[in-house]
């Protein structure tokens, strides 16, 4: 995709929408990095609650007006050590960044899809001061933890909350809060974009109202890899993972040399980790496709239509049947197939679509196994 189609898709108002000044920190910013204006389409706004074409953004402690939004500080991140007046304006903050991400990144992929996705739900300052983190969250009969004081949202919620940490950032220290950071937003609403693709988990055939949370490594690492390509940096956690080395795989830096060698599976293991190295493979995938002279939007269209292929399977109608199939699903083996063939599909990419093969067999990422005998294979 050009520079200019980016650009439009990413100003052009939705009909009957409003441009809204905003403050916001840029892509490959982090904290350290001053705000700048952009512009986010809203439909309406009331007391607390943020209307975009592609999201609801709702902040239970207040929105402020929309005129004011172009006016917030981040305050360094506000946090329980600033005064009243500069959390205030850290929250506000929060809401326009967080409006401005996730409308860029949902008109992202809604562009290479070539249809929207259904309308995301957003909270800020969810679950109360206590939690700081990110998740997304679909409606279930029962949570692990965090029990949802209302009804979520069948398509999907993305929770940010108040946070949790100071960092230090140069010579002072700046709150971690999760609206501030890009790089959680892009990987909470890359949930939203497996969710409605891929589904791995198969929830679109669950009732709407008792889906799975569950998640799985090729889940996480998509919504890894999703942040980086948005990000631009392959190091997404840079900012408030800086503490760790770029060798800690819990900083999930996507320029590392990381095999399935590093894969473990299991209910018990975290999804994150095995994930990294899906998201190191499609990293180094598309940096190769790039070198062949062909854009990593058409890449990055590829791997859209693929998720959106598997997700297309239908499931047995008994579902003791389902957990094979899903299994499948969730196979690295198949992803890198599905995206094989609709990179195939891309015009004068044979080169490409070989530098691609290439870039994931050097990960021991193969077509035709599943992660365990790909993990066999690697550690062999």
């Amino acid at each position: 995709m050009s520079s200019s189609v980016w650009s439009a898709l990413s100003t052009a108002p939705a009909v009957g929408g409003r441009n809204i000044a905003v403050r916001a920190h840029l892509p490959r910013g982090g904290a350290e990095a001053e705000p700048v204006e952009r512009t986010v389409v809203v439909l309406e706004a009331d007391d607390n609650c943020l209307v975009l074409p592609e999201a609801v953004v709702i902040d239970p402690l207040g929105i402020p007006s929309l005129d004011s939004l172009a006016s917030t500080h981040p305050a360094g991140g506000g946090g329980p050590l600033a005064g009243m007046e500069d959390r205030r304006r850290a929250r506000e903050y929060g809401v326009g960044n967080a409006a401005w991400h996730v409308q860029r990144g949902l008109r992202y992929v809604a562009s290479l899809l070539e249809r929207p996705l259904p309308v995301l739900t957003v909270r800020l300052n969810a679950h109360g001061a206590d939690w700081g983190g990110g998740h997304y969250r679909l409606p279930a009969a029962q949570y692990s933890e965090l029990i949802e004081p209302r009804d979520v949202a069948s398509a999907g919620e993305v929770h940010l909350g108040a946070g949790r940490r100071y960092l230090p950032i140069g010579a002072g220290r700046y709150f971690a809060a999760p609206s501030h950071n890009a790089a959680i937003i892009y990987h909470e609403l890359g949930h939203h974009v497996c969710r409605h693709t891929a589904d791995f988990r198969g929830n679109r055939h669950r009732d709407p109202a008792a889906q799975t949370n569950l998640r799985t490594g090729i889940e996480e690492g998509t919504c890894d890899y999703l942040a980086a390509v948005l990000l631009g940096t392959p190091d997404i956690y840079g900012w408030h993972r800086g503490d760790r080395s770029d060798a800690d795989p819990r900083r999930r830096r996507l320029d590392t040399v990381t095999t399935m060698a590093a894969f473990r599976g299991g209910r018990d293991v975290d999804p994150h980790l095995d994930g990294t190295v899906w998201a190191t493979a499609l990293w180094s995938a598309r940096l190769a496709w790039q070198a062949c002279r062909l854009e990593g939007a058409a890449f990055d269209a590829a791997l859209l239509r693929a998720l959106d292929h598997l997700g297309q399977e239908v499931l047995s109608a008994d579902p003791a049947e389902w957990t094979p199939m899903l299994r499948r699903r969730r196979y690295f083996s198949t992803a890198l197939a599905a995206l094989l063939d609709e990179a195939q599909a891309q015009p004068g990419a044979h080169a490409g679509v070989s530098a691609v093969e290439t870039a994931f067999a050097e990960r021991g990422v193969v077509v035709g196994q599943s992660n365990a005998a790909l993990r066999e294979a690697a550690r062999r």
